[in-house]
């Protein structure tokens, strides 16, 4: 180890200085510089047959690490789909007979017909010293960087998920422009709010708006069922939507009534149609004030579009929980962790639907919220929620997860597990990997 370290010295402080501008460092000198790789490349030789290319759709994804000759090798879960493959040193390619994975550290073990192959050395001596050289191959294998241990090793815990979108509460959306567009349906019930007013002198004549009135002042209309759900004027005008829809045998409105309704704007006819649907789809919901939260904006590459939500679906509940409004969404969705799948329940143009949503990293999804974050480039989508971690600072792509974290003879410490940020990547130590190995196996 020393005298390794004695080589690395020499070579960092005798690029020759005396032709050297001492002011400036060149890009082949630096920490990844061509010249240093160059003697990192002369350690790492050794050890490539121990790492291999995991592909997807035979697209690389991440990297693998083997750990025993008969064909087992580990690497990071979440990277891979169903098209997995396993590229080998002598780029031959392989199906995994077997995939087991544990969740709680993200790590997957897979198992080829194959033998011969030439596990890695683990290095148990403990956790690591800070400022400890380490190295690590980058995502083609063939390449390695140098970093060095730049924190504790620690426990990671789990960071709660997000969902991507942008909401507003149903009730807060009716404003003096909104009239009954489809984006208002469930506004709230004691808002005080009159929508009907601003529709009957909009869209209704004036022969159609006394129709209607007489209509609605009918006690016949008084039902319990409208008394417990529908206490507004704007209420009442879907639930005689409901009967001129035919909803309710033996109850009619006036042809001059029905004829408003259903010649009036098709968006406000959605409305109507949308409402109708929310009481008999969510009745308990709409009894409780559960008025839910519209999306007004999904965030690009987020859980939310991923899913297929879209602006204007109105969420209504998250895993039968109801959703009464923006915050009440927001506090829903921090009851989960990034990586954990929920079902959404919503409505949308006429329907209710159930989508299963896995919930993405807040700092991913958001990142103008953490500077950090919207300058590192790419980054893991798992990174959070380890048992236990090594943290160290080589500049790798997410692509180059599942590969070993090496001292500088080539020992293996950990395997990479996710890249952080522009300055972090953490790997999961050698210990910590065995024993899931064997619980694994």
């Amino acid at each position: 180890m020393f005298l390794l370290t004695g080589i690395l010295y020499a070579f960092f402080f005798t690029i020759d200085i005396a032709a050297a501008d001492l002011s400036y460092l060149s890009r082949a000198d630096r920490l990844n510089g061509w010249r240093t790789l160059e003697v990192l490349d002369d350690l790492f030789r050794d050890h490539r047959a121990s790492v291999v290319e995991i592909l997807d759709n035979d697209k690389q994804v991440a990297l693998g690490t083997v750990v025993s000759e008969d064909g087992f090798i580990v690497t990071k879960a979440s990277e891979f789909g169903q098209l997995l493959e396993i590229r080998l040193s002598d780029y031959s390619k392989h199906v995994a007979e077997q995939v087991s994975v544990d969740e709680a550290n993200d790590l997957a073990l897979l198992k080829i017909r194959a033998f011969g192959l030439r596990p890695v050395d683990w290095l148990d001596s403990g956790d690591p010293q800070m400022g400890q050289w380490v190295m690590s191959p980058y995502e083609d294998k063939t390449q390695v960087r140098i970093g060095v241990i730049s924190a504790s090793t620690r426990q990671v815990p789990k960071q709660f998920g997000a969902l991507g979108v942008v909401t507003v509460d149903s009730s807060d959306y009716l404003t003096e422009n909104d009239l009954l567009d489809p984006n208002t349906l469930a506004d709230h019930i004691n808002k005080g709010a009159r929508p009907i007013d601003r529709w009957l002198k909009n869209e209704i004549s004036n022969g159609a708006k006394s129709a209607l009135t007489a209509d609605l002042n009918d006690p016949i209309h008084q039902t319990h069922f409208l008394r417990l759900i529908l206490r507004d004027l704007n209420s009442m005008i879907f639930e005689r939507a409901l009967y001129a829809e035919g909803r309710f045998e033996g109850v009619f409105l006036s042809d001059t009534t029905q004829k408003a309704i259903l010649q009036t704007d098709n968006r406000i006819r959605r409305s109507v149609l949308n409402r109708m649907l929310l009481v008999d789809c969510f009745p308990d919901l709409i009894k409780a004030g559960k008025s839910g939260a519209r999306i007004l904006d999904v965030v690009a590459d987020s859980a939310a579009e991923q899913a297929d939500l879209e602006p204007g679906d109105l969420i209504m509940a998250i895993n039968a929980s109801g959703v009464g409004g923006s915050q009440d969404l927001v506090r829903l969705i921090r009851q989960h962790t990034a990586g954990e799948t929920i079902t959404i329940s919503l409505v949308r143009d006429g329907s209710a639907l159930n989508k299963l949503v896995t919930l993405g990293f807040f700092d991913a999804t958001f990142p103008d919220q953490d500077v950090n974050i919207a300058l590192s480039g790419d980054i893991s989508d798992r990174r959070t929620g380890f048992q236990k971690i090594i943290q160290h600072d080589m500049p790798l792509s997410p692509e180059a997860m599942g590969g070993p974290l090496m001292d500088l003879e080539g020992r293996v410490l950990g395997i990479n597990i996710a890249r952080y940020d522009r300055v972090t990547t953490y790997a999961l130590p050698a210990d910590l990997v065995q024993s899931l190995i064997q619980k694994m196996k």
